[in-house]
C-alpha cells in the first residue's frame, strides 16, 4: 500500500511538472505563431557539432509568405524551470531581436553556428558535468514584436 502512495506520489508529481511548461522538446517544426505574413516555427535540438557541443538548443524556422522584403524586430523573453530569466531587461538591446527577410525566404536556425542569436534560444546541457546545472529552457516567448517592409 505504501509502495502504491509512493508510486502514485511520483506519477503525481511528474505529471504537474509538465504541465506548468509550454515548450515540449520535439524534432520536428512546431508552429509559434504567424505574424502579418511571416510564419514562425520552433523545434528542439540536440548539438553535437565542430561548433555546437553537448547543448539542446530551440532553433527557429522563419518563413516570410509575402512579397514584400520584411523585418522582424522583437524583444525576446525566457523561462528557465519555469522562471522568466530576463523579464528585469526583456526590453533591453541585448534581448532584442532583429531578422530580415526576402520574399518568399525562409531562414532557419541550425546547429553550425552560433552567430545568429535571432535563430536559436539555449535550453540546457545534453550532458552535465560536476557544477553544470540541470535547469532547462521550459518556455520563450516573442514580445513587442513588430514587422516592417523594407
Amino acid at each position: 500500500m505504501k509502495k502504491l502512495k509512493f508510486i502514485t506520489s511520483i506519477l503525481l508529481l511528474l505529471i504537474l511538472q509538465s504541465g506548468f511548461s509550454q515548450v515540449q522538446p520535439n524534432k520536428t517544426w512546431t508552429d509559434y505563431l504567424t505574424h502579418e505574413g511571416v510564419k514562425i516555427e520552433y523545434k528542439y535540438a540536440p548539438c553535437n557539432t565542430a561548433n555546437i557541443n553537448n547543448q539542446v538548443l530551440a532553433l527557429f524556422k522563419f518563413t516570410n509568405t509575402t512579397s514584400n522584403k520584411v523585418q522582424l524586430v522583437w524583444n525576446e523573453e525566457r523561462w528557465v524551470s519555469n522562471v522568466c530569466s530576463n523579464c528585469h531587461q526583456v526590453n533591453s538591446l541585448e534581448n532584442t531581436m532583429t531578422i530580415i527577410l526576402e520574399p518568399n525566404q525562409t531562414i532557419e536556425g541550425d546547429c553550425t553556428t552560433k552567430e545568429y542569436k535571432e535563430r536559436y534560444i539555449f535550453s540546457n546541457f545534453i550532458k552535465l558535468s560536476p557544477g553544470m546545472s540541470k535547469k532547462h529552457l521550459t518556455d520563450f516567448k516573442f514580445r513587442n514584436l513588430t514587422k516592417e517592409i523594407l
